[in-house]
């Protein structure tokens, strides 16, 4: 009997009420971190005029909550701080000054292009 709840249990998961997959969304303490990051890196500067996109992604079939990715965008009314599920992370457009990954576990940014404002 102990066995087939074990199994049970390993089949549902424990029946966690986790959020589901593709709602995930970084925590406001983790982007706050980055946040922070960002605004020491010559690279970005003070983050004005510029919008921050922050979201895990989407690999397998399920998301990933190792990294986040982050996008700077130019904004020339307000700098915002957006949050967004993996499913509605878009592609890159002429707006985007620069990218990066943030890796979780190590607390490490890596910027793949520089965001510097002009």
């Amino acid at each position: 009997m102990i066995r087939f709840i074990a199994l049970i249990l390993f089949i549902t998961g424990g029946c966690t009420k986790a959020e589901p997959g593709p709602e995930r969304t970084p925590s406001p303490t983790t982007v706050a971190r980055i946040e922070r990051k960002l605004l020491k890196d010559p690279c970005t500067g003070a983050l004005v005029g510029l919008t921050r996109t922050y979201a895990y992604p989407w690999r397998s079939g399920a998301v990933d909550d190792r990294t986040i990715f982050v996008t700077l965008q130019s904004s020339k009314a307000t700098s915002e701080i957006v949050i967004i599920p993996p499913n509605r992370l878009g592609t890159r457009s002429n707006q985007t000054r620069g990218w990066g990954i943030y890796d979780v576990r190590n607390d490490r940014l890596t910027l793949a292009a520089c965001a510097k404002t002009v």
